[in-house]
């Protein structure tokens, strides 16, 4: 009879240490699920701006006197960029924000435009 109840005590300690390991493992699982979640929203911002930057270049290369103080593109709940371009002596100092739910990143350039090269014959 006192075997029986000696197995008993050990199942529970047993079934507590897996409880409290299973435990550990979905705390450690849920970090990592927000830690990758947080990566992708601020990898989305660093997209959205480097595409803002893109914009302009292009905007640029077709209309070279194309200046804007916010210029703002809504990506229709993907995000949003907001764009201004102004003069800075030679240079052209350009600004691109992105922004995704609660995240923003911002991107601080210089551009410099260049004549085009012409040979000589």
């Amino acid at each position: 009879m006192g075997d029986r109840g000696y197995v008993l005590i050990v199942t529970l300690i047993i079934m507590s240490c897996l409880l409290v390991m299973g435990i550990f493992l979905l705390d450690h699982f849920l970090m990592q699920t927000r830690i990758n979640n947080n990566l992708y929203l601020e990898m989305k911002t660093y997209y959205l701006v480097q595409a803002g930057i893109e914009y302009i270049m292009y905007r640029l290369n077709e209309d070279p006197t194309w200046r804007t103080k916010g210029y703002t593109l809504d990506l229709n709940g993907d995000g949003e960029i907001h764009l201004e371009v102004a003069e800075s002596g030679y240079n052209l100092l350009v600004y691109s924000t992105g922004k995704y739910q609660e995240y923003h990143h911002k991107v601080e350039a210089y551009l410099t435009q260049t004549p085009p090269v012409r040979r000589i014959k």
